[in-house]
């Protein structure tokens, strides 16, 4: 009998840029329990980088998402037993687990 597959978590919105990644990004951040500490540490974060940034047309957050883009994993290298060797076989990922690689 094969597993239960589970329902991927919903998550809110952020209060300032309305995203869910923002969300789900200080969550894996957090420490504790301590949510308020990293967003703090998040939004210190987009103020540097709005401090320092080069192309003045695009917002911090907007560099941030470009950013997480450009670290995606788009394959991933998996072990497959072939008669008696085991190999490693590139693999495209899904979404989810690409963003999930990216942000830890």
């Amino acid at each position: 009998m094969r597993n239960i597959r589970y329902k991927q978590k919903e998550y809110l919105a952020d209060p300032i840029y309305k995203d869910k990644l923002v969300t789900y990004l200080v969550n894996n951040l957090m420490r504790n329990g301590k949510k308020y500490i990293a967003y703090k540490i998040f939004y210190d974060t987009l103020k540097h980088i709005d401090n320092i940034k080069v192309d003045k047309n695009k917002s911090a957050f907007e560099i941030f998402k470009i950013a997480l883009n450009n670290i995606r994993p788009q394959i991933i290298l998996k072990k497959r037993r072939i008669g008696s060797i085991t190999q490693k076989i590139a693999v495209n990922v899904n979404e989810t687990k690409s963003l999930n690689l990216s942000i830890k």
